[in-house]
């Protein structure tokens, strides 16, 4: 018997705290301020009893319409509740995850209890979400979500200062509009893309109105150029020219390498030019060459002809 009893007492002398854990001693009823850290521990039979406390990442996610079973680590409520700026109820489905700081599991067990999300986070989640969503009315704040996610995690962090918690992420997850209202922003949303749609369109036909007055200015201003050009020609044509070398020829005249003979009575530039020739009337310029008296003429090889020009 004594025996017996001396087994038992040996085994319940020790206790093994896993990865993740932390041992939380009540000696006598009374939590003691220190904690047992992950590995093997004795205690006082009959005297220490030691919960084992999870102090790993704990998420919190508030979406459906219901709460579930809380799973290892995971803690499932329904979506919370808002009523906006003109009393009009929408949803909100956030996600919390914190961690219990384990030197102060202690703190936690004696002021909270084992159940310390439902005590204490829960509320203070359920308070600042509902404070940060009656800011808005319900038409905008799926517009200012970025807005309402950055003021509740600050919220959040504010409360979570004093607390023996740190707040590892606090994250809007999706925002649920009443039916009705739903309707409505679909509704604007639809007019709007039809404006921008519209303002595409004319912008458009006045870009094609301003290439096609453009290019109706292009063509009219070279039309003039080329009736002006076509001007000058004949007016040139029709003037007698002085004598002198092809240098006094215009220049679309000038950059022809060579004149070529066009009849029996016509003679090439190259020789009229070598031997001096003067230039009578341009009927030859036509193609038709044109008698010339002696006189005009200061080569006597082509005394009584006129050299033709191309």
């Amino acid at each position: 018997m004594l025996t017996l009893f001396g087994l038992i007492l040996l085994f319940s002398s020790f206790y093994i705290v896993p990865e993740g854990y932390v041992g939380t001693i009540s000696r006598l009823g009374k939590f003691q301020d220190q904690v047992a850290m992950p590995g093997f521990h004795f205690k006082i039979p009959f005297v220490d009893r030691v919960y084992l406390d999870d102090v790993k990442m704990q998420t919190a996610n508030y979406s459906g319409k219901s709460d579930e079973e809380d799973k290892d680590g995971i803690i499932d409520k329904a979506m919370l509740d808002i009523l906006d700026a003109n009393n009009v109820v929408y949803h909100i489905e956030l996600t919390l995850q914190f961690t219990p700081i384990a030197e102060r599991m202690p703190e936690i067990r004696r002021i909270y209890g084992a159940n310390y999300f439902d005590k204490k986070i829960n509320a203070i989640v359920r308070d600042a979400v509902r404070d940060v969503g009656g800011k808005y009315v319900v038409e905008t704040v799926a517009s200012n979500r970025e807005a309402i996610d950055a003021a509740i995690e600050e919220a959040l962090r504010e409360e979570f200062k004093d607390l023996p918690f740190i707040l590892n992420d606090a994250s809007l997850r999706q925002i649920v509009l009443p039916p009705d209202v739903q309707a409505k922003i679909k509704e604007v949303q639809l007019a709007k893309q039809e404006e921008e749609r519209l303002k595409i369109v004319v912008r458009r036909e006045e870009q094609n109105k301003a290439i096609l007055e453009t290019k109706a200015a292009a063509e009219k201003a070279q039309k003039i150029i080329q009736a002006e050009a076509e001007a000058a020609k004949r007016n040139w044509l029709r003037t007698p020219k002085p004598t002198g070398s092809r240098r006094n020829l215009p220049l679309w005249l000038r950059r022809t390498s060579d004149w070529r003979p066009l009849s029996r009575r016509c003679w090439s530039s190259t020789s009229a030019f070598r031997s001096g020739m003067t230039f009578c009337r341009p009927m030859c310029l036509g193609r038709r060459p044109a008698l010339c008296s002696t006189s005009q003429v200061s080569n006597r090889r082509t005394q009584g002809f006129m050299p033709c020009v191309p």
